[in-house]
């Protein structure tokens, strides 16, 4: 509790969500009777509001989803990320700003995520202070970031 009223004091908002699990295993997701159980994962969201242009209505929604895995290889990302879905029209500060920040985030993050201007960071919240920095200073640097006109 004390890492997610820190956080709301740095602005962010701190919410419990229910994600698809981006690596489901089927064999972790059957019940006693073997019964196939959804594979979701229970975590913690860290959100912020990403900085929106003067201009932000005359340009497309920008909304794209990054997976942490062991195996991940992108020319664009540090290892051990990689994107959910090909995404051609981010805007190159943001992917600056992704390729850059992304390390600062502990390995318990699952996924990294923007719809409608929202940062999110899926995370397990395992680690401790450091990792509670990471986390805020990600969202924080990610905010300040601008899209630029078309």
């Amino acid at each position: 509790m004390a890492f997610r009223a820190h956080a709301r004091t740095r602005g962010i908002s701190v919410e419990l969500c229910t994600i698809e699990d981006p690596h489901p295993n089927p064999d972790n997701y059957l019940s006693a009777t073997g019964k196939p159980l959804e594979p979701v994962i229970k975590c913690i969201a860290y959100r912020i509001v990403r900085k929106r242009p003067l201009h932000w209505r005359r340009i497309l929604p920008i909304e794209w989803q990054l997976i942490q895995t062991q195996d991940a290889r992108s020319v664009d990302l540090p290892a051990g990320w990689k994107w959910n879905e090909p995404v051609d029209e981010l805007p190159e500060a943001l992917r600056r700003a992704l390729a850059k920040e992304l390390q600062r985030l502990p390995d318990d993050v699952i996924t990294v995520a923007e719809s409608n201007y929202i940062v999110s960071v899926n995370w397990r919240e395992k680690g401790g202070s450091d990792a509670l920095e990471g986390v805020c200073s990600f969202l924080e640097k990610l905010a300040l970031v601008t899209t630029p006109p078309n």
